[in-house]
């Protein structure tokens, strides 16, 4: 995608992301919070990057303010890292998945070095991770509850639960 403005970026990246922040993999539609594009390699220190849709990631406000302008180093490469410890894998690559990893109760975890700097870097042990991955498990178990037009108490229970999850998030709000 050519672009003349990054901003006009944002309805291709909530399609091609599905609506989940590139870095944390929150469902905006689940968290009810707002999007943001962030630049994957910092426009200020590489303006030449600024309208690159290859460059953008759709993410949450939390992860776009602790990646903010963090940059190891001088050089522009996609995927930067530093002697192998320190650096960004840009979530759009398979790359990042080989970094980075989900466990099966929803915490995000690093598998190599960089991938610890990244956790590190975008604070995810401290954030509500795990609130958030269980709201999006709940929100699809209702919309399978739904489509089923199975009304039943396990969907009142669901429902609350999500309802307490949400109103926890809400009043949590990531730092």
């Amino acid at each position: 995608i050519e672009l003349d403005n990054y901003k006009k970026a944002k309805p291709f990246l909530i399609d091609d992301f599905h609506n989940l922040c590139g870095y944390c993999g929150k469902r905006f539609d689940v968290t009810l919070t707002d999007s943001q594009i962030e630049h994957f390699i910092p426009k200020k220190k590489f303006p030449q990057f600024k309208h690159d849709y290859k460059n953008l990631i759709l993410c949450c406000p939390t992860c776009n303010n602790k990646k903010h302008e963090d940059w190891p180093s001088n050089d522009a490469s996609r995927n930067i890292t530093l002697d192998g410890k320190q650096g960004y894998i840009d979530p759009a690559t398979e790359e990042y998945d080989r970094n980075i990893v989900r466990t099966e109760n929803g915490r995000i975890v690093g598998i190599t070095e960089v991938g610890e700097y990244m956790v590190e870097r975008l604070d995810f042990k401290n954030r509500p991770i795990q609130e958030c991955f269980r709201a999006q498990e709940l929100s699809l178990l209702i919309e399978n509850l739904k489509k089923s037009n199975k009304k039943n108490k396990k969907m009142v229970e669901l429902l609350l639960e999500l309802e307490s999850i949400r109103r926890s998030l809400f009043l949590r709000r990531e730092r």
